[in-house]
């Protein structure tokens, strides 16, 4: 799934304090992945296919690959549903 990459990125930019370098290689070339990916509960290594999931954007240094991941919902990216808490 896609999403406003300008919009995601300047929800991060108002939002992040400070300097904005890699915690790894301290560089500041950030990139904002394409789509929007899930995280699923961790049962065992056995796929989980029913329950919840949580939607993350991720962003990730170009220098590195230092991947920092963010709730899709909190930076705007979707919109939460009214059985979400």
């Amino acid at each position: 799934m896609s999403y406003n990459k300008e919009q995601v990125a300047e929800y991060i930019n108002k939002s992040w304090s400070g300097p904005k370098n890699c915690q790894v290689c301290q560089s500041q070339q950030w990139v904002l992945l394409d789509n929007i990916w899930e995280l699923r509960k961790f049962k065992d290594g056995t796929l989980v296919v029913s329950g919840p999931v949580l939607p993350i954007v991720v962003m990730m240094c170009n220098i590195c690959g230092h991947t920092i991941l963010f709730n899709a919902i909190a930076v705007g990216a979707v919109e939460r549903k009214n059985n979400e808490q």
